[in-house]
């Protein structure tokens, strides 16, 4: 067993709290702490579709569930389903109900990253969007009339990658300039301690800066991801093999 004594090699010094341990905030290695770090993540390993989080499954002709076409490089997965109906979705939200959220920008940087994977593109005949982020509302009409800082997928209309951001129905959408494809990508939104900027990575590489229409301080949102239906009979869908979420607060709690 090997252990770094917090004295050594330029590290913080002992944490005053047992069972802490070293993590990179954005700026500098330190010792997490509960008053000052938001950590959560999900590997959706559980037989469940609401996972270790607990996430709420809002769906209308659609479903949520642990999907059972996975790979050696990506344990545990969920999948949301659209169904046939023509304008069916399945979403999953860490938000209590659609009107009540658990988070708002402003209090320090906040890094969201998810794992998704899309099976089937849009098309002229079969139109849908997936969605991750955070937003006001769920499902349809959310984000384009709410609080959002999200990604935006392929819809037909736009096959690439779209930066969205959301002050109350005045929307900056910004190509990312990266085709939405069938593999595995990894989407991350770095919003910075103020919220008044937020960076979109796709794949490790920034394809965005936003400094404008981000929800203005005092409105709350949650972490959610969505695929939603909006042409067709075909049953589209969108994987996710992680979702991860840090947040350090501009002051402790």
């Amino acid at each position: 067993m090997a252990y770094i004594e917090g004295s050594q090699s330029g590290l913080p010094s002992n944490p005053p709290i047992p069972g802490q341990f070293l993590i990179y905030d954005g700026s500098n290695v330190v010792y997490f702490s509960p008053r000052k770090h938001l950590l959560v993540w999900d590997d959706f390993l559980c037989n469940d579709g609401q996972s270790q989080l607990q996430w709420r499954v809002p769906t209308s002709g659609g479903t949520v569930s642990q999907n059972t076409d996975i790979d050696d490089g990506h344990p545990g997965t969920i999948q949301m389903q659209t169904g046939t109906g023509t304008t069916g979705y399945a979403g999953m939200t860490l938000g209590p109900n659609n009107s009540s959220q658990v988070m708002q920008v402003g209090g320090g940087a906040i890094t969201l990253l998810y794992v998704v994977k899309i099976d089937n593109l849009s098309t002229g005949t079969d139109t849908f969007q997936p969605f991750v982020g955070l937003t006001s509302n769920q499902g349809p009409g959310g984000l384009n009339t709410q609080y959002v800082v999200a990604f935006s997928g392929d819809s037909n209309a736009h096959t690439n990658w779209q930066c969205l951001t959301n002050n109350n129905g005045t929307v900056t959408l910004t190509d990312s300039g990266v085709a939405v494809g069938t593999g595995w990508t990894t989407l991350q939104l770095t919003i910075n301690a103020g919220g008044t900027s937020v960076q979109f990575y796709i794949n490790g590489t920034s394809v965005a800066t936003v400094t404008s229409n981000l929800p203005a301080t005092g409105n709350t949102m949650s972490p959610q991801m969505w695929v939603l239906k909006s042409a067709g009979t075909t049953n589209r869908t969108m994987s996710c093999d992680i979702f991860w979420m840090f947040q350090a607060l501009t002051s402790n709690r």
